[in-house]
């Protein structure tokens, strides 16, 4: 019997939301709220910068497609350990990076790794779970990159006091994220394990096409806030205490929203909280462009609320309408969608953020927030139509 941690969730879970610390909190946001120092010592454009970016999210990308193609004998717990290794391993060689191609080419492999460990974790980890637990515990363990956020926040101070001092943030980011790796190896099942009835098997396609499409939405959005935002706050606010304030909230928005969105996931059939989620980070991406800490304040409560709650939420609701057996290969081809969208969410934000500044990435992102908010309406209707014909 698998042993039972905090709120009578499995072990697992929590374990995974270390690990999600790295995975999520450090691999993916750090390098957009580094970017204003990592760009001081290697000069370059945003278009420049939001390829190096896209490089982390092109890796993410291949990953996933390559996840589809695995067969489950290969969807094992040593298997995501490895990939988690690489994740510590890139986190410290983009500290070590004596230029931008080499820390481009470490993001690339940390993009790589992330898309791998990425889908397993969240397979293994809910596979024991029961299922009427699973929206909060997805929630919990898209959190720890919520608490990761923060953390990279609350460090900006060390990377604008000291010279190169992102470089000892990513590198201390690679211990902190190998520390869980252990802990969650003892902690998964060996494979994803599916008591499958007949009736379990059958996958609603349609929705899982509406997951997509939000999912990819949210990708475009997601990169271009998470990758320009912490510039242009940093030079609205002028200070890196200030920014870092704001980042710690956001990261603690994250993590607590997360949870609020899994439970009430749990408690509604459908799936309404997704598109007010969405909905939310798009004023939250525009009350940054307000000005001032305030705004500053309240987009990032309000996007780290979201920015961790729609990963969690879509991850749940993929479980809840692909068949059993198909869980781990349906969401590897929904979070491809996101891959797909994030990839192109960076460079397209860098050339808007050249041609009509920060401010315009920021705006971008809020529209595309928004979008995905009304692609994800159509998961509510349908699911009201199922509930009314039982």
């Amino acid at each position: 019997m698998r042993r039972s941690g905090p709120l009578g969730l499995p072990s697992a879970v929590w374990w995974s939301a270390w690990t999600f610390v790295g995975l999520v909190g450090f691999s993916r946001v750090s390098f957009g709220l580094l970017l204003p120092f990592v760009k001081h010592d290697f000069p370059g454009t945003y278009s420049l910068y939001g390829l190096v970016a896209a490089a982390n999210f092109a890796g993410y990308l291949v990953a996933l497609i390559a996840m589809m193609f695995v067969p489950p004998a290969w969807q094992r717990r040593r298997v995501n350990t490895v990939a988690l290794v690489f994740i510590a391993l890139t986190l410290a060689a983009s500290g070590l990076a004596p230029e931008l191609r080499s820390l481009a080419a470490a993001r690339f492999v940390n993009g790589l790794a992330q898309g791998v460990a990425t889908m397993l974790t969240i397979g293994l980890a809910l596979s024991v779970v029961p299922p009427a637990l699973r929206g909060r515990a997805s929630g919990i363990l898209w959190g720890g990159g919520g608490v990761g956020i923060a953390l990279s926040g609350a460090v900006l101070p060390i990377a604008a006091a000291h010279a190169g001092g992102w470089r000892v943030i990513w590198v201390a980011m690679a211990v902190v994220a190998a520390i869980g790796i252990v802990g969650l190896h003892r902690a998964l099942p060996e494979r994803t394990v599916t008591q499958a009835t007949a009736a379990s098997t059958r996958s609603d396609r349609v929705a899982l096409v509406i997951l997509a499409a939000q999912y990819t939405l949210f990708g475009l959005a997601f990169a271009s806030y998470f990758t320009y935002a912490p510039a242009y706050a940093h030079a609205l606010l002028a200070s890196a205490l200030a920014l870092a304030i704001a980042w710690v909230l956001l990261g603690c928005a994250s993590a607590v929203g997360s949870d609020l969105w899994g439970r009430a996931l749990d408690r509604s059939r459908r799936g309404a909280t997704l598109a007010l989620c969405m909905a939310l980070g798009g004023v939250g991406a525009l009350s940054l462009v307000w000005g001032g800490l305030v705004g500053a304040i309240v987009s990032a409560v309000l996007v780290g609320s979201s920015s961790v709650g729609g990963p969690a939420q879509t991850s749940a609701l993929t479980r809840r309408y692909a068949g059993a057996n198909e869980y781990v290969r349906a969401l590897s081809v929904i979070t491809t969608s996101f891959a797909v969208g994030q990839t192109l969410g960076a460079p397209v934000g860098g050339v808007i953020a050249d041609a009509s500044g920060l401010a315009g990435a920021i705006v971008f992102s809020a529209a595309i927030f928004f979008a995905g908010a009304l692609a994800a309406w159509p998961i509510v209707t349908r699911a009201r139509r199922a509930a009314a014909s039982v």
